[in-house]
């Protein structure tokens, strides 16, 4: 298995780097060319065309491939940063640094009609991510012929939201895979034995909630990236205005006996705590319908 491993066409006028890969490649003895059995990719932030266009580009170079996967993480609205002066603004302002991840999700906002898993990531009146629709794709060549994810609607194709269908694609691509080792190790020693490769039978029992909760920790991480940006570009190195100082009488007692104790006649004022909103009770979960697939 490897991750990020670049694949070049065999003319060397493409070259791609998926996701994830399987590749079965002999270690020692008789050399054979390596055999892409797997290729993994996932969207978000990017357009299903270009990734789309990619994968085929990749199972054109290596024909071989038996099985691909995509994963297409769809947001409801592009990102776009808070306005100046907005409710969002007017929060940070009073920071004298970007809030911490763990700050920052403490301070994500619910409605009452929240729950799950996914759902909107909103800090501060400011909607800065919502995954709304996950979609799952899988590919399984249907023996010699060359994969085309073009073709939607097969029976070697699973697409949509119903995880049981995705799992009986999947589990049929890992017998083929098995099967694929089997051909390679033959190649390589006629004799070797096999039988209890042949015998055994592909687990494929996988939990797909680790998922859900692994692209909602996506959500929350990719909206903290957002904010860190937009915080550095909008505040960083800007001096605030005498009107953000607490001038209440503890706060300026609490001045007065810090500049006595460090015998200074100087005042340094500290920034304000930071604004806090109620901790998270639950997140949104929208619930995709099974979608069809036409060829």
């Amino acid at each position: 298995m490897n991750v990020n491993i670049v694949l070049k066409s065999p003319d060397g006028d493409f070259d791609a780097t998926p996701d994830i890969a399987i590749i079965l490649a002999c270690q020692s003895g008789e050399h054979l060319d390596p055999q892409i059995m797997f290729l993994g990719e996932c969207a978000f932030l990017q357009k299903e065309e270009a990734l789309m266009k990619k994968i085929q580009l990749e199972i054109n170079a290596h024909p071989e491939i038996i099985m691909v996967m995509m994963i297409n993480i769809k947001e409801d609205t592009p990102y776009h940063s808070p306005k100046k002066g907005s409710t969002t603004w007017h929060t940070f302002r009073h920071y004298t640094q970007c809030s911490s991840f763990k700050e920052f999700v403490k301070m994500k906002q619910t409605t009452d009609g929240d729950s799950g898993t996914l759902g909107p990531v909103t800090v501060a009146d400011h909607l800065w991510c919502w995954i709304t629709q996950v979609d799952y794709y899988v590919w399984v060549g249907d023996g010699e012929k060359k994969i085309n994810i073009h073709k939607r609607g097969g029976r070697m194709t699973a697409h949509g939201v119903d995880m049981q269908v995705v799992d009986v694609m999947i589990s049929e691509g890992l017998v083929k895979i098995r099967d694929a080792i089997i051909r390679f190790s033959k190649q390589l020693d006629p004799n070797a034995d096999t039988d209890s490769l042949e015998a055994t039978n592909v687990p494929w029992d996988f939990d797909w909630k680790w998922c859900q909760i692994s692209i909602a920790n996506t959500a929350e991480r990719t909206a903290h990236e957002w904010l860190q940006t937009w915080y550095a570009d909008t505040f960083r190195g800007t001096k605030h205005s005498i009107d953000d100082v607490d001038t209440s009488g503890d706060y300026i007692d609490t001045l007065l006996s810090r500049s006595r104790s460090v015998g200074s006649s100087r005042v340094s004022l500290p920034s304000q705590p930071a604004l806090h909103f109620p901790p998270v009770t639950h997140a949104r979960s929208h619930q995709l319908a099974e979608e069809t697939c036409s060829k």
